[in-house]
């Protein structure tokens, strides 16, 4: 925690500064998890924004936000708390991060799916077919990396997807080359 504080006027300008800052541009999802943990926490036991508050720095460059909070108040001992948890591991939210990650590996799969023609008996497949095909393979996954056009289409062949090259499109294998 910082002695200095940053604050907008003369009533919070000695508050303490906690120790992270969130650039939005280039945050991570550990980011934007840890961000949002630190933000819920603090409103919890300060609903009223009377002993925290959010400060954002509208940086050309690099936008940055922080949060100051009240010395001696329940948020500061919330934030030195935080701050403490932070040191020993770097995730103040395991359900938050993994479901961000989650959701960044299915929003990746489901992109190069949409690049990919994919039919079932001779008719391309709707959105949703291709959301429950992206969750197929995310749930087939062994780790929460983004997946690039060759990842997904080595998952399609271990889902029993077949590629015919001259049509340029995927199908189940079930339905073989006749159907098409």
């Amino acid at each position: 925690m910082d002695q200095a504080g940053v604050g907008s006027d003369e009533t919070d300008g000695h508050w303490l500064v906690f120790p992270m800052l969130y650039t939005p541009n280039i945050a991570t999802l550990l980011d934007e998890s840890n961000w949002s943990a630190l933000q819920t926490a603090l409103e919890e036991i300060d609903p009223e924004g009377v002993d925290h508050t959010l400060h954002a720095f509208g940086h050309w460059a690099t936008p940055f936000d922080l949060i100051i909070v009240r010395p001696g108040s329940k948020a500061h001992e919330t934030a030195e708390e935080l701050a403490k948890q932070l040191e020993d591991y770097p995730v103040l939210d395991e359900d938050d991060f993994s479901n961000r990650e989650c959701e960044a590996q299915y929003e990746s799969v489901q992109d190069e799916l949409e690049r990919l023609t994919l039919e079932r008996s001779g008719v391309e497949l709707t959105a949703d077919e291709c959301g429950d095909l992206a969750s197929e393979i995310c749930q087939n996954a062994n780790d929460s990396e983004c997946f690039d056009r060759r990842r997904v289409e080595r998952a399609l062949v271990k889902l029993g997807w077949v590629y015919d090259e001259d049509e340029m499109v995927w199908f189940p294998e079930s339905e073989g080359t006749e159907v098409r």
